[in-house]
């Protein structure tokens, strides 16, 4: 496909997995999940939801660009940070931990801060949801997307660039590099779900400066703060709120906050569990499903959304 952002041809792959149950003649909800830097691009987590939920899944690959050895190359997602210097300490340079992607030294982006890609992903994912919806047979009102570490860190960035076509999103330990906590108010009908571990060093729940005193983060405390604002919720009534997943076996001590009044359309939560930066706990898509299904204050069993396609 054609890059926009160096105006290169670039070869972009993906995999679909279709529920057993997929009707072509029957609508169907769609998730996107982005895997995280360098990150295994063969782990599907939402293939079970999909065939319980008759949920199509499509996991789509990030650009491997790094200027090394063919096949050392860390896949990656573009955060729109690149040339950025501002989202990091001078500790990257002594340790050595920038790389600056071939795409980004071709549009003379490159800076002490850099660590991703810089196709434009964005256009990737607004070219594959049209190839998806043109494909199979798509409720376009049911659009989710989903991402882990740097892929987490894209979705946020997503939510800034194409919110009109995403209904619900998932980071999974990744918020924004600071400064780029960039929610518009188109945002404000869809949900918002984080889920992290409160031991996460790599991406601190907290904000600030990581464990290895390299890059810089916004605070979860300030994006669900935005975020709430967007939606118009009461500010005061962030509190813990009740999941099916709280009393399951090895829930890893998930507790869960979200807005519980003013809210328009949308609905946002934040969830902590015991874990460090790749913990990812087994619940995590089931949850993600409840939570963009339901509203607040709806006691659902996971296992019992989306039967209406059985």
């Amino acid at each position: 496909m054609h890059d926009p952002a160096t105006n290169e041809t670039v070869t972009r792959s993906y995999h679909v997995n279709l529920p057993a149950g997929y009707k072509p003649g029957h609508q169907h909800p769609v998730v996107f999940w982005f895997h995280g830097w360098g990150d295994d691009p063969t782990y599907f987590p939402f293939v079970d939801i999909g065939q319980q939920h008759q949920v199509i899944s499509v996991y789509p690959l990030g650009m491997d660009d790094e200027d090394v050895e063919p096949g050392q190359g860390r896949i990656s997602w573009n955060v729109g940070d690149a040339g950025s210097t501002s989202t990091c300490t001078s500790m990257t340079e002594l340790k050595n931990e920038t790389a600056c992607y071939k795409s980004c030294k071709k549009l003379k982006m490159c800076s002490r801060c850099n660590c991703f890609t810089c196709i434009d992903d964005v256009h990737f994912v607004k070219t594959l949801i049209a190839k998806i919806e043109e494909d199979f047979c798509v409720d376009e009102s049911r659009l989710y997307v989903a991402g882990a570490s740097n892929g987490g860190m894209f979705t946020y960035y997503l939510v800034s660039q194409i919110p009109e076509l995403v209904n619900g999103w998932l980071l999974m330990f990744g918020q924004p590099m600071v400064g780029y906590l960039n929610t518009p108010k188109a945002a404000a009908q869809s949900y918002l779900l984080s889920l992290h571990g409160r031991q996460d060093t790599c991406l601190p729940p907290a904000g600030g400066i990581d464990g290895d005193d390299s890059w810089i983060y916004e605070s979860l405390d300030n994006t669900f703060y935005l975020w709430g604002l967007v939606q118009g919720c009461d500010i005061s009534s962030w509190q813990r709120t009740k999941t099916p997943f709280d009393d399951i076996k090895d829930n890893k001590h998930l507790i869960c906050h979200e807005y519980t009044r003013g809210c328009k359309e949308g609905r946002a939560m934040s969830c902590m569990y015991h874990g460090v930066h790749g913990d990812i706990p087994d619940y995590m898509p089931e949850l993600g499903w409840w939570f963009w299904n339901t509203r607040y204050g709806q006691e659902m069993s996971p296992l019992s959304l989306g039967n209406e396609f059985l």
